[in-house]
């Protein structure tokens, strides 16, 4: 009998191993699949993506007289068209800036016409030394 018992244990011991070798060789666990019914829904679509938004055009706006702006009538994003009404500026600082331009400018007129005056002076000058410089000169028949 101890014959049979050692076939036995035998037998179980490979039956064992064969298990564990085929267990071990059977391969990935399969993929899950998610089945429904085919019936008419609505579809959602969503898409997360990293972007920039810009604008189809941009301007620059700029004012040709320097002030401080006292009534902004946009805010920014607003959209604008041709001949609309943006901002308001003091007036009080550019018609200072032009009184102190236009006393500029006659003051730089009468330092013209101070120049001028000099130079017909200096010309006058130049021609009188000439004269003189002519009539001191020997001809040469005296010599």
């Amino acid at each position: 009998m101890k014959k049979k018992h050692v076939v036995l244990i035998v037998i179980a011991i490979l039956a064992v191993a064969g298990g564990a070798f085929a267990y071990s060789k059977r391969g990935p666990k399969p993929t899950e699949v998610e089945v429904a019914t085919v019936a008419r829904e609505d579809i959602q679509a969503k898409v997360t993506a990293n972007g920039k938004v810009q604008a189809k055009k941009k301007v620059d706006i700029s004012a040709t007289i320097p002030g401080q702006i006292v009534h902004l009538a946009v805010k920014e994003g607003d959209p604008v068209t041709k001949g609309q009404f943006l901002l308001q500026i003091d007036a009080v600082n550019p018609r200072a800036t032009a009184r102190s331009t236009e006393f500029s400018m006659q003051a730089l007129t009468q330092e013209q016409e101070s120049a001028r005056a000099t130079l017909d002076q200096a010309r006058s000058d130049l021609r009188r030394a000439e004269e003189n410089f002519a009539s001191r000169i020997i001809p040469e028949s005296e010599i």
